[in-house]
C-alpha cells in the first residue's frame, strides 16, 4: 500500500461509538471517579481476580481534578490495569498533563499500574501552543507504563517525535519502559515510522508497536517495525523464562500463555534451550502452536537434554508431531537417565505408535540395560508395542519390570511381549492391564509363560481388563500350574475385570505363591535413617507465610488467619520434600497433611508438619476379595487397601505417635505428649492438631447440594477455635458409601463411591474400604489414634478441618462430622470446619500429558511423617512397592503392627513407665484391636447409625 501523499491533511478521527452512547450522561467528579473505582475493585476482590483491572470507558470525567483522582485512587487501590478510552473528551492537553503531573511520581516502581489506554482522546493532538517541557514531562510519564494505548489520539508532529526521541534514548537499570505502543489511527509520518524503526532496533525492551493505519507511513515500514518488535518479543520471552528457570531436582522452562506462534518456536522456545543446557522439562501449554511449530520444538528438543514436554492447549497437540515431539523428550529420558532400580516412567504422554517407535530406537541406543520401564497410558498400537518389546528384548538383558498397561496393544503388541517373556528371563513384573487382546494375547502369553517355566523369574503378571474368557483363563492357569511345578509359582496374577468364570478365577488365584517380603522393621529403619531429602528451610517457611497473608487479604467466607497459615505450611512442606511429585503435577494432586500446633511458641514456630499423605488410589474390590481369598493375614496386612491422600496422612500421623511415645518412655520427653495421672499418654496442654485436604473428602463430602450456611471470615482464629453446630440436614445430602463402583449408579452417587444404608455394612468385609468422610467422621467420633494405639494414648481428636477445592461449610460438616453424633460422643465439640483457597498442587505442569493430568507415576502414593527422611512411596493400585519386587510399603498395617509389637515390649521393659502395656502373646492384629473394648464398642455405635 502507498501512503497519501505527503503534505496532505489527515482527517480527524471519528468520535467512537462508546463516546456517542456516553455523550448524555453527566460527566464524572471526583467522588464519583473514586466510588466507582472502589467498588470496581471490591467486585474484582469478591471474586478472587488477582490481576485489577478498572475500565472507565466512555465515562467522561468532568475535569482535570477528575482525571487526578482517578489515577491516584487507582493508585491506591492496586490497580494493574486502567481503562480511560474515550473518556477524556472534555479535558484539553494542559488539563491531562497537569493531572498526571499532579498525581505524584506516576509510573514510578511503586505503582501497581502496567496497562494504560488513552484512546480516543484526540485533544493530545492539540499539542501546538503546550509548552515543550510540559509535552516532554508528559510523555516520559506515558513511558513508564508497560503497555501504553493510544489509538485515535490524532497523534502527529511533535508529541510523536518526543515518544520517538525517548523510545531511542538508553534506558537507566531501574527505569521502567513501555514495552507495547499502540500508534493505531494517528497522523504518523514516514520520517517517525522510520525512527520508530530504529528505536525498535535499539533496544529490546520495545516489544511491540502497532501502526496500523496511519496512512502516511509506508506499508513496508508498518511491516517492519511488527517483524523487528517479534523478534524483540522472541527474545525477551525466552530471557523471561530463562531468568524464572525453576532449579531443584528438575529444572523448568515455562512458556505457558505467552502466545507463541510456529513462527516464535525457534527465535524464543529453542533459543532458550540452547542457552539453559540443564533444562530437563518445557512447558508451552495454552499457546497457538501448530504441527509446523511441533517439528520446530523436536528439533530444539533434540538437541537438549529435555526429558518432558507438555504442549496440552495448543491447536498441534495430539498431531501425529506432537507425538513424535513426546517420543523424542521420552528417548532424551531414557537415553540420559542413569540405569539405577528406579522406574523409568514415560507413561502419560500420547505416544502413540510414532512416539512408541523414538523410545524404542533410544532404547536400542542405550548402552546399558535399563532395570523398569514404564510406557503405560499411551495411546501405543501393536506397531509401537512391537518395536519396544523388541528394542527391550535385544539390548535390556537386565529388565526386571515392564508396564505397558491402559494402551491398545492388540494380539500383535501381546505376541511381542510374549517373545519377550519367553526370552527374557530376568524380567520379573508385567503389567499389560487395560489393553483389549483378549484370549488370543493372553494365550499366547500363557504359553511364553509355560515354555519358560523352568528359567523366568517372573513373579507377577497383569492382565486385568482385557476382555479374557475363560478359554484365556484355562491357559492361564495351565501356564500358572507349570511353573508351580517347575518350581517357579508367580507371586500374583491381576485378572479382576475379564470374563472369567468365578471358579475359574478363584483355581487361578490358588496356583500363585502368595509371598511377599514382609520385613516391618528393615521399611521403618529404612524411613529413619534416609537423609536424601531436603526439608523447609527458614526462607521455605516464611515464603509459606507470606503466602498464607496475601490469601488472609482476601478475607474468604469460611476461612481465617489460620486455615491459610495450615494450608501454607503443609503446601510448603510438600513442595519441598516431594519436589519431583510436586514438579509433574497438573493441578489434579490430592494432598492431605496433620499439623500440631502449640500456642505456647510464637509463630512462625507454633505450627509444626507432621504428616503428609498424597494420593487418590485403592485396590478395586475383586482384587481385595482375592487377597483374602488367599487366607493369609500377612499377604493383607502387607498390602495397603486405601491410599487416599487423607489415610496416608493420618497412617503417617499414627507412625509419629508410635515414635514420640517410644521417646516419652525411654526417656521422658516428648515436645508434644506427656502422660497423665491415669497412666495413659495424651497431647500436652496448649498442642492441638489439624487435618487439611486440598480438596474435599470422597463420598459424601464431596457430592450433593451445597448448603445455606456459611460463616463470616473469622479475624483471630488461633486461640480460642470457633466450634460448629449441626447443620440443618439435607434431604439431597449422600449417607455413608465405600470407595468402588457397582456399575449402576447412574450418577446418583459421590463420584467413585457406592452407597450403603450404614457404614457398619463395610466393616470387616474385603474390598469394601469406607469413603474418607466415612473415615473422618469416626476420627472425629473416637480420635486419630485408632485402637491399636488406644492402648497407650487417650484420644487425639480433631480441633479443625481445613479444606480447599469443592469445600461447602455445611455439606461438609455434616458429612465428616455431624452423622457420627447421634450417640454418647454428643458431649464432645464440633470441631470447626474452615476454608483455605490456597493451593499447594499448584504451579507444575511438566507432563505432556493433556488429558489425565498425571502427577508424578499417576499410580503414586506418597507418605511421610515427622522424623523420617524420604517421602516414601508406593503403588496406590496394587497397595504394594511400585514395580511389586521389593518391600512393603510403611502405610502398611504389618508395620504398624511391627511399631506397636516393638512399643509393646519397651514399655515391658521399663519398669518404672507409667504406661500400661497388653499381653499381646499369641494375638493377631485383629485380636489386639478388639482387645482394645472400649474404642471397638464406640466405632461398633458410630458405624451403626451413620
Amino acid at each position: 500500500l502507498a501512503p497519501t501523499i505527503p503534505g496532505a491533511c489527515a482527517m480527524r478521527p471519528t468520535q467512537s461509538r462508546a463516546a456517542r452512547r456516553q455523550v448524555n450522561r453527566p460527566p464524572l467528579d471526583v467522588r464519583g471517579v473514586e466510588t466507582l473505582i472502589r467498588e470496581r475493585v471490591e467486585a474484582r476482590d469478591a471474586e478472587n481476580i488477582d490481576k485489577k483491572c478498572v475500565a472507565l470507558k466512555g465515562l467522561r470525567l468532568e475535569n482535570a481534578d477528575a482525571l487526578r483522582a482517578t489515577l491516584i485512587s487507582a493508585h491506591q487501590h492496586g490497580v494493574h490495569a486502567l481503562n480511560l478510552s474515550c473518556s477524556l473528551a472534555l479535558l484539553t492537553f494542559e488539563d491531562i498533563a497537569r493531572a498526571f503531573r499532579s498525581a505524584k511520581s506516576f509510573g514510578a516502581s511503586e505503582w501497581a499500574l502496567e496497562e494504560l489506554s488513552l484512546a480516543g482522546t484526540p485533544t493530545l493532538g492539540d499539542d501546538d501552543d503546550v509548552d515543550e517541557h510540559v509535552v516532554r514531562h508528559f510523555v516520559s510519564q506515558l513511558l513508564r507504563v508497560r503497555k501504553l494505548n493510544l489509538a485515535k489520539c490524532a497523534l502527529a508532529g511533535r508529541v510523536v517525535k518526543i515518544l520517538v526521541e525517548m523510545l531511542e534514548a538508553p534506558r537507566s537499570e531501574n527505569e521502567r519502559r513501555c514495552e507495547s505502543l499502540n500508534l493505531r489511527d494517528n497522523d504518523v509520518d514516514e520520517e517517525s515510522g522510520e525512527a520508530l524503526l530504529r528505536a525498535c532496533a535499539g533496544s529490546d525492551d520495545v516489544v511491540e508497536i502497532i501502526l496500523t493505519n496511519n496512512h502516511r507511513v509506508y506499508a513496508e515500514t508498518v511491516a517492519a517495525v511488527a517483524l523487528k518488535c517479534r523478534e524483540n518479543w522472541r527474545r525477551k520471552r525466552a530471557a523471561e523464562a530463562t531468568a524464572a528457570l525453576r532449579d531443584g531436582q528438575e529444572a523448568v522452562l515455562s512458556f505457558r500463555k505467552m502466545g507463541l506462534t510456529d513462527d516464535d518456536v525457534d527465535g524464543c522456545v529453542n533459543r532458550a534451550l540452547a542457552s539453559c543446557m540443564g533444562v530437563v522439562k518445557l512447558d508451552v501449554r495454552d499457546n497457538a502452536l501448530g504441527e509446523d511449530g511441533m517439528v520446530a520444538l523436536r528439533n530444539g528438543v533434540t538437541a537438549s537434554r529435555v526429558t518432558s514436554v507438555n504442549a496440552s492447549g495448543n491447536p498441534g497437540f495430539g498431531t501425529e508431531s506432537f507425538r513424535k515431539l513426546s517420543g523424542q523428550a521420552a528417548a532424551n529420558f531414557i537415553r540420559y537417565d542413569e540405569c539405577d532400580e528406579a522406574l523409568k516412567s514415560v507413561s502419560d504422554r500420547h505416544l502413540g505408535d510414532e512416539g512408541a517407535s523414538i523410545l524404542a530406537a533410544a532404547l536400542r541406543e542405550k548402552d546399558e540395560s535399563v532395570r523398569a520401564v514404564g510406557a503405560h497410558h499411551n495411546g501405543i498400537g501393536s506397531l509401537g508395542c512391537v518395536h519396544i518389546a523388541d528394542a527391550l528384548r535385544e539390548t535390556h538383558s537386565n529388565l526386571r519390570e515392564l508396564a505397558m498397561y491402559a494402551n491398545n496393544i492388540g494380539i500383535e503388541g501381546a505376541m511381542a511381549l510374549a517373545r519377550l517373556v519367553e526370552s527374557h528371563l530376568a524380567l520379573e513384573v508385567l503389567d499389560v492391564g487395560g489393553n483389549g487382546f483378549g484370549d488370543a494375547g493372553c494365550v499366547a502369553i500363557a504359553v511364553a509363560m509355560t515354555r519358560s517355566s523352568s528359567r523366568s523369574k517372573l513373579i507377577e503378571l497383569h492382565v486385568d481388563h482385557n476382555g479374557i474368557t475363560d478359554i484365556g483363563g484355562e491357559a492361564l492357569l495351565r501356564a500358572l500350574v507349570a511353573r508351580r511345578d517347575a518350581g517357579t509359582p508367580l507371586r500374583t496374577v491381576w485378572i479382576h475385570g475379564n470374563d472369567i468364570d468365578g471358579e475359574l478365577a478363584a483355581r487361578i488365584t490358588q496356583c500363585c505363591s502368595t509371598h511377599i517380603n514382609v520385613d516391618a522393621a528393615t521399611v521403618v529403619v529404612r524411613a529413619l535413617e534416609s537423609s536424601s531429602c531436603p526439608s523447609p528451610t527458614a526462607k521455605d517457611i516464611d515464603r509459606a507465610e507470606i503466602e498464607a497473608a496475601k490469601a488472609s487479604e482476601r478475607r474468604d467466607d469460611d476461612s481465617s488467619r489460620l486455615a491459610n497459615r495450615i494450608a501454607a505450611r503443609v503446601g510448603a512442606e510438600y513442595k519441598v520434600r516431594c519436589a519431583s511429585h510436586a514438579a509433574a503435577t497438573r493441578g489434579t494432586a490430592v494432598i492431605a497433611g496433620i499439623v500440631l500446633k502449640d500456642v505456647k511458641e510464637l509463630e512462625p514456630h507454633d505450627i509444626t508438619v507432621v504428616s503428609l499423605g498424597v494420593g487418590t488410589k485403592f485396590i478395586p474390590c475383586d482384587v481385595a476379595t482375592a487377597i483374602e481369598r488367599a487366607s493369609k493375614d500377612c499377604l493383607w496386612n502387607a498390602h495397603v487397601h486405601d491410599s487416599h491422600a487423607e489415610v496416608l496422612a493420618r497412617r503417617g500421623f499414627l507412625r509419629f505417635l508410635y515414635r514420640e511415645i517410644e521417646s516419652l518412655v525411654r526417656s521422658g520427653e516428648s515436645s508434644w505428649l506427656e502422660i497423665t495421672t491415669k497412666g495413659a499418654a495424651t497431647l500436652k496442654r496448649g498442642v492441638a492438631a489439624h487435618l487439611y485436604v486440598s480438596t474435599a473428602p470422597c463420598g459424601a463430602a464431596s457430592a450433593g447440594p451445597k448448603g445455606t450456611v456459611t460463616h463470616d471470615w473469622v479475624d483471630d482464629h488461633s486461640e480460642a477455635y470457633q466450634m460448629h453446630d449441626i447443620p440443618l440436614k439435607n434431604s439431597l445430602w449422600f449417607g455413608s458409601s465405600y470407595k468402588g463402583s457397582d456399575g449402576d449408579d447412574k450418577g446418583q452417587v459421590p463420584p467413585g463411591c457406592v452407597l450403603i444404608p450404614n457404614a457398619e455394612l463395610a466393616l470387616g468385609v474385603a474390598g469394601k474400604s469406607l469413603s474418607c468422610s466415612d473415615k473422618i467422621v469416626r476420627w472425629h467420633a473416637l480420635g486419630l489414634q485408632g485402637a491399636l494405639l488406644s492402648h497407650f494414648i487417650e484420644p487425639v481428636r480433631l480441633s479443625s478441618v481445613v479444606i480447599g477445592r469443592k469445600f461447602d461449610f455445611a455439606r461438609c460438616t455434616f458429612a465428616t462430622c455431624c452423622r457420627g453424633r447421634a450417640l454418647a460422643t454428643d458431649a464432645l465439640p464440633h470441631p470447626w470446619m474452615m476454608y483455605s483457597g490456597i493451593k499447594p498442587e499448584s504451579g507444575g505442569g511438566d507432563t505432556a500429558s493433556g488429558g489425565r493430568e498425571l502427577a508424578g507415576d499417576g499410580d503414586e502414593s506418597i507418605s511421610w511423617s515427622f522424623g523420617e527422611g524420604t517421602p516414601s512411596a508406593h503403588d496406590g493400585r496394587t497397595g504394594v512397592s511400585i514395580g511389586g519386587g521389593g518391600a512393603i510399603s510403611i502405610c502398611s498395617r504389618a508395620v504398624l503392627w511391627y511399631q506397636f509389637s516393638n512399643l509393646v515390649k519397651v514399655v515391658q521393659n521399663t519398669p518404672a513407665c507409667a504406661l500400661r502395656a497388653p499381653n499381646v502373646n499369641g494375638w493377631t492384629y485383629d485380636e489386639a484391636k478388639r482387645a482394645a473394648t472400649s474404642y471397638s464398642s464406640a466405632r461398633r455405635k458410630v458405624f451403626a447409625e451413620t
